[in-house]
């Protein structure tokens, strides 16, 4: 499965963010650019995967290292990516009526909003 587009809100450096990725990406910029904080939004899902939500969090060293600190506290940070999916076809799924379909779809779109609530 390809990545095909990441997007974030309200996370680190980035107060709004939309990246649509193409089969091969090159990332380049100046000096605190938001390079790294890119990269770590990939590092964030991963250990969602791996690990949970609860320790992907303190991972990134808390819940109030992931948001953006110039954007008000009550803003909720949000976080997506969609991949293409290239295998997404089930045969015989079956209807209400008893009818077998096959069901096909070409991404797959994994979406966070987290309201971090402060004291």
């Amino acid at each position: 499965m390809r990545i095909k587009q990441v997007s974030c809100r309200n996370f680190k450096s980035f107060s709004d963010l939309t990246v649509d990725l193409d089969e091969y990406n090159i990332l380049i910029g100046t000096n605190a650019a938001g390079k790294t904080n890119f990269i770590r939004i990939f590092r964030f899902f991963r250990d969602i995967a791996r690990h949970g939500l609860g320790n992907a969090i303190s991972l990134q060293g808390g819940a109030e290292y992931i948001r953006n600190v110039r954007i008000p506290a009550d803003v909720p940070t949000e976080i997506g990516i969609i991949f293409e999916n290239e295998l997404g076809v089930f045969n015989g799924v079956r209807d209400t009526a008893g009818g077998s379909h096959t069901l096909s779809f070409h991404q797959i779109e994994y979406c966070f909003s987290l309201q971090i609530q402060e004291g």
